[in-house]
Order: C-alpha cells, then structure tokens, then sequence
C-alpha cells in the first residue's frame, strides 16, 4: 500500500535460470528490445539475441531455468506478479528481473560462473544483482574485487546470500 516499485528498477538474479514462462515471473521479466531474436547482435555488447538475459555457463541466449529450480524460486521471492491468483507475490512487485544463468551447464544445480554473472547483469542495466548463492573454501579476493567494483564503483546493490557457505 505504500509502494509498489517502479517499473525502471531492474533486479538481475544471477542463478540456476529463470523459469520464462512462469506466470508469476514472465511478466515482470527485463526485455532487450535493442536485441531481438534474429540471429544478429543488433545492440553490439557482444551476446547474439540476448533478448531475455543470457546463459554464461552454455553461452546462449536462453536463461531458462536448469536442472535446479533455485532460480525461479529466488525469481519469485523477489519480483513475483502480484495478484493474479496464481503462485506467491513478491515484494518487488513491479521491478523488472533480468535473468542470468550462471550454471554451466543445464544439468549443474552450483553456480559456476557467478563472478560472470554480476559482471552481466550489471552491464545490463540490474540496479540489483541478487546472488543467493555461496561457495565453500577461503573467500576469494577476486569476488570481492568484483562486488566492490560495482557497488561502490557502479552503484548498485549486490544482495548476497544468507545461510549458504
């Protein structure tokens, strides 16, 4: 009742995929209209027909969620269409989602290339980029050189996971 987000704000969610034809997400999901699908990169940024977000790990233009649904669950929690009666409402209810695939391949349920992921969605215009993800092992000094860079350098919002390693 206070706020309903602005269509302008984008979030990327740099996960397993993004289900896109998930009623509760595929309305509010971020479109490339500089790049259609056509087999050419019209937009120059170096993807061919990222029209819907992109897949690092394959290097395609489909960002369809893989083997984990982690990411159309993470979609959800954060922008899920409001009512509409089908599935949850998330809180951002008009933000736009920018889907990231950041497995490598589609049978892959761990996040290989999340570095990559920040990187892209940044470039692609998230306001938010949501890792809810982790790793185990000694923190990396090249992640966090990344997350600096685009928060304090690129102001935007990295949101990270809580909970995982």
């Amino acid at each position: 009742d206070i706020h309903k987000g602005d269509s302008n704000t984008v979030i990327g969610i740099t996960d397993t995929g993004t289900d896109l034809d998930h009623p509760d997400l595929e309305p509010n999901l971020k479109y490339n209209y500089a790049d259609p699908i056509n087999g050419i990169d019209d937009d120059s940024d170096g993807y061919t027909d990222n029209f819907q977000g992109w897949d690092l790990g394959e290097n395609d233009n489909s960002p369809q969620v893989n083997a984990s649904g982690h990411g159309s669950h993470v979609s959800g929690c954060a922008a899920a269409v409001t009512a509409n009666g089908v599935g949850v409402a998330g809180p951002a209810i008009n933000f736009q989602l920018l889907p990231v695939k950041s497995s490598l391949n589609s049978s892959s349920t761990s996040i290989d290339a999340g570095s990559d992921g920040i990187i892209y969605a940044d470039e692609h215009g998230a306001d938010i980029i949501n890792c809810s993800w982790g790793r185990g092992g000694t923190p990396s000094q090249f992640e966090q050189d990344i997350i600096n860079h685009v928060t304090l350098d690129l102001d935007r919002l990295v949101v990270a996971a809580a909970g995982n390693d």
